[in-house]
Order: C-alpha cells, then sequence, then structure tokens
C-alpha cells in the first residue's frame, strides 16, 4: 500500500475537482448558452476544445488515482465500445465500456466529439470517441461515453480515495513494547520510536533495552484502546 506522500504526489484532487466542475458546469449549462443567439457563437468555437482537454486531463488523473489500487468504481458502466469499426457499426453488437476502459481510450483517442449530433449545437453529455488500432494492444475504433454516468464514476474515485488518505493521515501512532532481551518489561504507544527508547533506556537498569513495534501505525484511538487492553491483561503499562 502505497504511503500518505505517495498520495500526495499521484493527483493534485483540487485540480482534479476544479475540471470535473467545469465540465459538468459546462454539460448543464451549455443547451441554455447555446439557445441565447448572442452567445452560440461562443460557444460553438469553445465548447469542443474546453470538452476535449478537460476530459483528458480528467481520464488522467482518474487513472493515475485507478492504478494505486483497485476501486469499487474500477468497472462501472459509463458507454459502449465497438473493439473493431466498420461502416454497419451501428448494427454491430457492442461492449460495455467500463471506467477505467473509458479513461485509457479517452487518453489514446484520435478524435473527441462532445456532441450527439452536430446541428444540435450545444454538449449533451453523450460524447464520441474515435481511436486506430495500435499495435497489438488496441483494437478500439469506437466508443459512445455517457458524460453524467463518466462523472459520477470520478465523484464516486474521489470520495473513496480522499476517505484512505484521510485514514491514512490520522494514522500517527505506533504500539510498542519495550524489552530487556526477550522479556517485555513496558508496553505503551508513541508517534516517536526513537525517542521514546531513549526515554525507557534512561531508566535505571533499562539501558540496555529496545523498543520492538507491535503491528502497524493507526489511530490515536485504536492506540489508547490497545493499550487499555494490554493493562487490562496484566501487562505491564505506564507514561
Amino acid at each position: 500500500m502505497t504511503t500518505d506522500d505517495d498520495h500526495a504526489q499521484i493527483v493534485n484532487l483540487s485540480y482534479f475537482r476544479r475540471d470535473l466542475y467545469l465540465l459538468v458546469a459546462l454539460f448543464l449549462s451549455d443547451k441554455e448558452v447555446a439557445s441565447i443567439d448572442s452567445y452560440r457563437e461562443i460557444s460553438e468555437i469553445v465548447v469542443e476544445s474546453e470538452v476535449n482537454h478537460l476530459l483528458i486531463g480528467i481520464a488522467i488523473a482518474s487513472r493515475q488515482l485507478l492504478d494505486t489500487r483497485r476501486f469499487s468504481v474500477s468497472d462501472d458502466v459509463c458507454g459502449e465500445m465497438w473493439e473493431r469499426f466498420s461502416e454497419d457499426w451501428e448494427t454491430t453488437p457492442s461492449q460495455v465500456l467500463g471506467f477505467r476502459k473509458a479513461c485509457n481510450i479517452i487518453i489514446h483517442a484520435v478524435e473527441i466529439l462532445p456532441y450527439d449530433d452536430p446541428e444540435l449545437g450545444y454538449f449533451t453529455g453523450s460524447i464520441v470517441i474515435r481511436g486506430r488500432r495500435q499495435g497489438r494492444t488496441s483494437r478500439i475504433n469506437r466508443a459512445n461515453l455517457d458524460f453524467r454516468k463518466f462523472s459520477e464514476c470520478c465523484i464516486e474515485l474521489i470520495q473513496e480515495f480522499s476517505q484512505e488518505v484521510s485514514m491514512a493521515t490520522n494514522r500517527t501512532v505506533y504500539k510498542y513494547h519495550f524489552k530487556l532481551g526477550n522479556r517485555i518489561v513496558h508496553t505503551g504507544i508513541t508517534n516517536d520510536l526513537d525517542r521514546r527508547e531513549a526515554e525507557h533506556q534512561r531508566k535505571s537498569g533499562w539501558g540496555k533495552g529496545h523498543i520492538t513495534q507491535v503491528g502497524l501505525r493507526t489511530t490515536p484511538e485504536a492506540a489508547k484502546k490497545w493499550e487499555d487492553e494490554q493493562r487490562r491483561n496484566g501487562k505491564p503499562t505506564g507514561p
């Protein structure tokens, strides 16, 4: 499992949330914007490029998080895809487009078209992604992405990852035994094993003792609970 520092360097969640918010806002507002004559030209010029660069950035961030471990949203459905494109693709059975696969297709896309029909003139949330075969590793030629479902997967991913990081950040306390040889003379908790070992060694007769960490770092609450259990079980504890 990666550490808190590893997590911090993978993805800037603030930027991830911002880009996702901007794309969701565009999705929800573009029909209204495009319906106003004085704004329509701006919408036609700006929307496609905005959808492209925001969607690619979001897909890269999502894929980086998905690579850290298995998340519950990895295979959630957010569209359909065809691995072999032909003129009669509409009559060809499609395959399910999972979230992780969608991220891969977006990242390696040749073309991203953010409209169901160009004549509609606004972002509907249905995005056509086209690609070409790249050797033997990628045969995706077309995918229809449901942006609403895709964005919901992104939100769930951010929430799940944030909870994991929050829990990891709060695990600041070590459980330990201080031993003389193989005999446990003290059971305790600390946030600094080296400092605590030096403190114990200053006690008369404990100069040659050493600390042994018990388990992994944990939360202050869980550490205190463990220490109380050790005391109830008759283990030597104390300040």
